[in-house]
């Protein structure tokens, strides 16, 4: 029982799979007007109105004259790059001062260490000579 319901549940998912592929393959409408009678053009098209014999014709028109996409989705993610780039320069730099700023706070401790230890060995100087 449970073998003859897998076999069905897998000739319908490959029945329902041929009708999805069978709709993909549909040509678009053609954009230009039909030819007379016959509900078609004479030349494949891509429902943009160029020809399939031109491939580049698409990929010319997505493209303006200062070299950026027409297409939204390519804008956004050209300007997320720009917009993340632009964040990692700045917190490569804002490390890069913390880090500087860090190393300075570091000598000066180094420093005051060396005065008060001096300063210290100083004070106990006469107090040792004495003993």
């Amino acid at each position: 029982m449970k073998n003859i319901r897998n076999l069905i549940l897998a000739a319908t998912m490959m029945a329902a799979s041929a009708g999805v592929m069978a709709q993909a393959n549909q040509t678009p409408n053609p954009a230009g007007p039909p030819t007379a009678g016959t509900g078609a053009t004479t030349t494949p098209t891509r429902g943009t109105g160029t020809a399939l014999s031109d491939p580049n014709a698409v990929n010319a028109t997505a493209v303006n004259s200062s070299g950026q996409s027409n297409d939204p989705y390519v804008q956004k993610r050209q300007k997320d790059a720009d917009a993340k780039a632009e964040y990692k320069a700045r917190k490569k730099e804002a490390k890069r001062q913390a880090k500087m700023e860090k190393q300075a706070a570091k000598s000066d401790l180094k420093m005051e260490k060396r005065e008060s230890t001096a300063e210290r060995n100083e004070a106990l100087a006469p107090a040792a000579a004495v003993k």
